[in-house]
Formats: C-alpha cells, structure tokens, sequence
C-alpha cells in the first residue's frame, strides 16, 4: 500500500471512530430519556411498555367506536 493509501485509510479510520463515538452518546441520551419519561430501564422494558400501551390505545378505540355507534343508534339527527 502507498502513503497517500494509509493515510486515506486512516482518516476514514478515525472517521468510523469518532461516529461511533457519537452514536454512543446518542443511545446513552435515550436511554437516559426512556427512564426518565417512561421509567424503562432497558429498550426490552421499553418494548413491553409499548406493546402494553397499543393494547389500551386499541381498546379505547373500540370503547369509542361503540360509543358513537350507540349514539348513532340514540340520536340518528346528529348524524345527517
């Protein structure tokens, strides 16, 4: 290899270095951010507290969806 290919290298080298560098400090803010705001302390924790929250997020959708079709069915005016 030349010089000048080595020292290519190299920059790109530090280059890989110094993203890995800022990607670990972009995962240790949310990490922080997810115990804070959600109490998690693991992206797993994190996941079953998603998944928890879809299901009551589904359910309520469902709570309001039979709640207007009963109200359609009451009040069929409010509706035209």
């Amino acid at each position: 290899m030349k010089t000048e290919e080595l020292l290519e290298l190299q920059k790109k080298i530090e280059s890989c270095k110094n993203r890995a560098n800022q990607l670990q400090g972009r995962q240790s803010q949310l990490l922080k951010q997810l115990q804070t705001e959600f109490n998690c302390n693991s992206v797993e924790e994190g996941e079953k507290l998603l998944e928890k929250m879809q299901k009551e997020i589904t359910t309520l959708e469902n709570q309001i969806d039979t709640g207007i079709e009963e109200l359609k069915e009451k009040y069929p005016a409010l509706f035209e």
